[in-house]
């Protein structure tokens, strides 16, 4: 029954499920403006100096310290002189509401349009085979690289916010391919693109846009190209919703739009390349998180698709056979 679908309609499926996905999270307030004494007995988040956060119930308010109840029955001390902020959680989020997710930054693999705080640092591995890291270097722009067997790849952009609950953000990946340039040249990748998420970073409806543009030396037994060469369109819907105060799911769905080559069936030798209005490949992809203020692991799969004018198959014009993604995140500061 999967084969009769045409992509519209599973692209449309998908929306509705990344739609679904948003849970608008509490509102923050900052210690400054919260009195400790008033919070007793009440859910606060605290987040202190040295990049520590705390989450539980406030149960005591002294001039030096105060003290949290956790929810695995511990009591924690937190200096007063330590603390950065402060934040009530909103009773209505229930359990949810203590959700807090160190991959707060990404969904699956493709970042929110959130910035992440000032001097904060992020490491993940993805299949075992990528490292990638993220740094807040300012309140508006973030740092990103990563690397793997055949390259590496780096990104900065840029955020801005509006009001509580969206966010824009531009940006560049700049990457390159080591594998094979002694003997063609330097070669790699550029992808210009922005976000925009409505939601927090810890649950949100993101929507993303990219252009990758090849540089390198033409192939030799391709057609005729320039050292610069637009490869394609990228269009990306992702989502993230809280399950419960340690796990959610996140959705994370490509489509991509380039040039359709066309081969003779007899000799397997390429007769033109052409812009199709059709996408040619997709993915969809979905992972349920485990998550932790400090260490937070991914287990899902994506699904990637051929698309043709004739219809949608699996990757290679196979079946469709879904591919297993582990992903893992540590906040280090």
């Amino acid at each position: 029954m999967v084969r009769n679908l045409s992509f519209p309609t599973l692209l449309l499926i998908f929306l509705i499920l990344s739609l679904g996905s948003i849970t608008w999270a509490q509102t923050d307030s900052s210690s400054d403006q919260l009195d400790l004494e008033g919070l007793k007995g009440e859910s606060v988040r605290v987040e202190t100096i040295g990049g520590g956060s705390f989450q539980g119930t406030l149960i005591a308010v002294s001039e030096d310290r105060i003290e949290i109840l956790v929810a695995d029955g511990q009591i924690l001390q937190v200096s007063r002189e330590a603390i950065k902020k402060v934040a009530k959680i909103s009773s209505g989020e229930g359990g949810r509401g203590l959700y807090q997710d160190s991959a707060s930054n990404r969904l699956m693999v493709m970042p929110t349009a959130f910035a992440i705080a000032p001097s904060e640092f992020h490491v993940a591995d993805q299949e075992i085979a990528v490292v990638t890291a993220s740094y807040g270097l300012t309140e508006n722009i973030t740092l990103w690289g990563g690397i793997s067997v055949p390259g590496a790849l780096v990104s900065a952009r840029f955020t801005s916010t509006l009001g509580d609950s969206f966010a824009y953000s531009a940006g560049s990946f700049a990457g390159v391919n080591w594998i094979g340039t002694a003997s063609t040249g330097l070669s790699g990748l550029l992808i210009p693109y922005t976000l925009s998420s409505w939601g927090e970073p810890n649950s949100n409806l993101t929507l993303g846009a990219g252009m990758p543009v090849s540089f390198g030396p033409p192939n030799p037994s391709g057609p005729p190209r320039g050292f610069f060469d637009i490869i394609g369109v990228i269009g990306a819907i992702g989502g993230k919703s809280i399950l419960t105060s340690t796990t959610a799911l996140v959705t994370e769905n490509w489509v991509i739009w380039g040039r359709r080559s066309i081969f003779n069936p007899e000799t397997g030798e390429l007769i033109s390349e052409n812009w199709d209005s059709i996408p040619i490949l997709a993915a969809l992809g979905l992972v349920f998180r485990i998550a932790d203020s400090r260490f937070s692991w991914d287990i899902g799969a994506v699904l990637p698709l051929d698309i043709s004018r004739e219809g949608i198959k699996g990757i290679g014009g196979g079946p469709f056979i879904p591919i297993p993604l582990v992903s893992l995140t540590y906040r280090i500061s």
